[in-house]
């Protein structure tokens, strides 16, 4: 049966099998041994500063299971987190993460094959401050990026006709079309091999992907994560 979405779904049901069976074949993605404390300072610059989820998110809390912290108690369970490399082209990732979610807010990785990849900062990140066991989803935020944004405008919602952004969150189940060509998309991509570099095949799967907006132009998208 043809793909759907053929540009971007057979790429995705290809990582979703990675995902899912530690036998599958082909996959080219190894486990990461990447961590903070063993970046190079002189070619890597990271900064964490604690601070409380934003007013924004506040409102998304229930929905998505965030924890907010107890401001009586001065808590801060938010860090922003940032790694950016501070020689030759810019390579940088830019986030936060808090218990049990990781908010991936911009990136951009020069074409150096010496560069890490995002999905190396991504768990690297997360893993100096929590368990890569507690991680229930990663958000990431207001999509501008070239190809994935007019996909899920003009592709997905433009065939069902949803208008954008939608009045409410749509939820894409793994594995119709839909989930799989979200997760082929570059975007996508970078959160599924973060899923196999951290985990490596058949321990942690995304079982569904949820787009929302946080205002006319804040299109998000949000991978949950669970056990095999």
């Amino acid at each position: 049966m043809p793909a759907k979405y053929p540009e971007f779904e057979p790429l995705g049901e290809t990582f979703r099998r990675w995902m899912e069976s530690a036998d599958e074949p082909g996959c080219y993605i190894p486990r990461t041994t990447l961590t903070v404390a063993g970046l190079d300072p002189t070619l890597w610059h990271v900064v964490s500063s604690p601070k409380p989820l934003t007013l924004e998110w506040e409102a998304w809390a229930d929905t998505f299971g965030l924890t907010l912290g107890d401001p009586a108690s001065g808590q801060t369970m938010y860090l922003d987190q940032s790694v950016l490399k501070i020689k030759g082209e810019y390579t940088y990732w830019m986030g936060r993460i808090g218990p049990g979610v990781i908010f991936i807010d911009n990136m951009k990785r020069a074409q150096d094959p010496t560069n890490f990849h995002m999905s190396e900062f991504t768990k690297a990140l997360y893993e100096s401050h929590y368990p890569l066991e507690s991680l229930k989803c990663v958000i990431v935020t207001m999509i501008i990026q070239a190809e994935t944004r007019p996909f899920i405008r003009e592709d997905i919602y433009g065939s069902r006709g949803l208008g954008f952004p939608p009045k409410e969150p749509q939820t894409w189940q793994s594995p119709s079309p839909e989930f799989c060509g979200i997760l082929g998309t570059p975007i996508g991509k970078v959160v599924a091999a973060f899923v196999l570099c951290a985990y490596g095949q058949g321990v942690k799967r995304i079982p569904r992907i949820v787009t929302f907006h946080t205002s006319l132009a804040g299109l998000n998208i949000r991978f949950d994560i669970e056990d095999v």
